[in-house]
This record gives structure tokens, C-alpha cells and sequence, in this order.
């Protein structure tokens, strides 16, 4: 058998044909270690090879109690990408699905059935929205102000980058907590077009933080709330000594030039 280490190091284009068999063998056999079931479900929800039977493990492990809470989180949030590009294709700018229709309802129906499941570990309940939000449906709202009720911030906080009519929630997330959370209000700023959210994205990219994550936040924010000034802002950061900073910039000037008139 492939090592699933070495695989999961290369680029998904690059995988062999037969890895989405390889990945379900590994998710279905009971005797994998928790290491390559990880790995496997991770590698499981990417757009080259998910289909209808990874789709139908990652669920069966996310509902199974006997597996492992990171097992099971990782088989949720690894349903986030077909979830988007099944919301894209409701909304025309899609053709294809990799899955099938009901697959993605059996999708939908499971997150909410897990988030909205009391005896459910908090762990579960929250990862299932995260991934559920990148189909946004009515209840999310509530299920949202649910989460801040709760202390669930950072998820809370991701979650309204997919779900609309919280913005003087990320500009309160903005003005306070972790980086990461402040970096997740960014990229909600910048999906919703929040504009008071400018001067939080001056800053971070002033300081040039050490925080990478928080960094590139602030980078796609910029393009999105000032596309028309966005390659004064950015250019110097395509020199960034991070090459994941560096790329951010690049791609962030790019989207913003395509957004211009």
C-alpha cells in the first residue's frame, strides 16, 4: 500500500488514479491506524477525488460514537469543499458536482442532525456547523448566535464569513481576541464588504505581523474592501520573506483587478 504520508505531501493534481479507492479501503478498514484514517479523511473531501462512497464513509465515520472525536471532526470538515462547490452550482456558476444530489442532502441533513444533536461532544456540534455554513440555510443564523451565547467564538466567528447580517459582530471580533479570531473576522469583513473593517486591515498590514494567518487575512480584506488601491497596498508584500504571504499578495492584486471596471 502507498505511503499515505508521502501521498498526502503531493499535490492532489498529482495523485494517482486509483487514490480514491486507496482512501476509501483505508476509511473502511477497521484495523487502520488512527494516523492514516486522519490522513485518509482529510484527503478524502478534495475535489479530485471525492465521490459517492468517500462521501458515504466520511459520514459513516462523523456519526459512528466509537471512533475518535478528532477522527470523527476531520471526516465533517472534510465535507466542506464538495459543500461549496454544490452551494456554487445552486447559484449557476457551476455545471458538475463530483456527488450526487442526494449525497449532498445526505450531507446537509447529517451536519444539522449532528450540530443540533444536545448529547453530541461540543467538539462535533461545531465542527458540523463550520462545515454545514458552506451551504448557508435559514437556521444558521440562530445556530450562529447560538455559538456566541456559548463561547464558541472562533467558530462563531468563521461561520460569518458564510452567513450574512453580522456585522457589528466582526467588527466587535475585530476590536478584540486571539489573532486567529481576528483573522477570521478579516476574511468575514472581507466577503461581506464591511467597510468599517479598513482601518483593522491598515493595521495588521502596517505591523507586518509574524502572524502569516492573520497577515493574509488582512491581504484578502484589502483587495476586497479597496480593490482600486489594492496593488499600492500589496505590492510590497509579494516580496514577502513567507512564501505563503508572498503568493496571498499576488493572487489578492489578481482578484482585485478582475473586480475593477
Amino acid at each position: 500500500m502507498p505511503n499515505l504520508q508521502r501521498l498526502h505531501a503531493t499535490e492532489p493534481w498529482e495523485w494517482p488514479e486509483d487514490t480514491a479507492d486507496l482512501l476509501l479501503t483505508v476509511l473502511k478498514n477497521p484495523a487502520a491506524s488512527e494516523k492514516d484514517c486522519l490522513l485518509a479523511a482529510e484527503m478524502a473531501g478534495d475535489l479530485t477525488v471525492v465521490n459517492d462512497d468517500l462521501v458515504d464513509a466520511l459520514l459513516a465515520i462523523a456519526t459512528r460514537s466509537g471512533d475518535s472525536l478528532p477522527l470523527r471532526c476531520a471526516a465533517l470538515r472534510a465535507l466542506g469543499p464538495v459543500l461549496d462547490d454544490a452551494d456554487m452550482q445552486e447559484e449557476g456558476f457551476l455545471d458538475a458536482l463530483p456527488v450526487t444530489d442526494k449525497k449532498i442532502d445526505a450531507i446537509r441533513d447529517t451536519l444539522q442532525a449532528l450540530h443540533d444533536g444536545c448529547g453530541h461532544p461540543d467538539e462535533l456540534r461545531r465542527a458540523a456547523l463550520e462545515t454545514s455554513v458552506r451551504w448557508p440555510e435559514e437556521w444558521h443564523a440562530d445556530a450562529i448566535r447560538e455559538a456566541l451565547a456559548c463561547h464558541w467564538t472562533l467558530t462563531a466567528v468563521f461561520c460569518m464569513r458564510y452567513v450574512e447580517g453580522f456585522s457589528e459582530d466582526i467588527m466587535q471580533a475585530l476590536n478584540g481576541g486571539s489573532p486567529e479570531i481576528r483573522g477570521q473576522a478579516l476574511l468575514a469583513a472581507a466577503a461581506w464588504e464591511v467597510q468599517e473593517a479598513w482601518p483593522h486591515v491598515l493595521a495588521v498590514l502596517a505591523q507586518n505581523s509574524s502572524d502569516a494567518d492573520t497577515l493574509i487575512a488582512a491581504i484578502e480584506a484589502a483587495a476586497s474592501l479597496r480593490p482600486d488601491q489594492a496593488e499600492v497596498f500589496l505590492r510590497p508584500f509579494t516580496r514577502h520573506r513567507n512564501e505563503r504571504v508572498a503568493a496571498a499578495a499576488e493572487d489578492a492584486i489578481a482578484t482585485a483587478d478582475l473586480g475593477e471596471p
